[in-house]
C-alpha cells in the first residue's frame, strides 16, 4: 500500500551545536523551539512510501508494552527494597 505525508522540513539547533539538525514534521514545528534552541522551516515536504499489505502493527505495539511493564516492574521493585530497607532500619532501631 502507498502512503502519502504531506508535511515540513524543519532546521533546529541547540547554542551548543555546531551545525543544524533536519527533521520532517507533519506541522510547522518552528513556532515551538526550546529555550536555548532555534528553528526554521526549510519548505514543506512530501514523503511517500511503500508499507506492506500485510502490515500488522500488534507486535510492534506489544513489545512497546512489554517494555514499559518491565520499567515500571523495575521501578516498583525499587521503591519496595527502599520501603524494606527502611522499615528494617526503624525496626533495628526498637531492638
Amino acid at each position: 500500500m502507498k502512503v502519502i505525508v504531506n508535511g515540513y522540513i524543519i532546521a533546529s539547533q541547540e547554542a551548543w551545536m555546531e551545525e543544524p539538525e533536519f527533521r520532517f514534521r507533519e506541522y510547522d514545528s518552528s513556532a515551538y523551539a526550546g529555550s536555548g534552541e532555534v528553528r526554521a522551516m526549510v519548505r514543506p515536504h512530501t514523503i511517500e512510501f511503500e508499507v506492506p499489505d500485510d502490515f500488522d502493527m500488534r507486535p510492534g505495539i506489544l513489545a512497546n508494552l512489554e517494555a514499559e511493564k518491565k520499567k515500571i516492574t523495575a521501578a516498583f521493585q525499587a521503591r519496595i527494597t527502599e520501603l524494606d530497607a527502611q522499615i528494617q532500619s526503624l525496626l533495628a532501631i526498637e531492638a
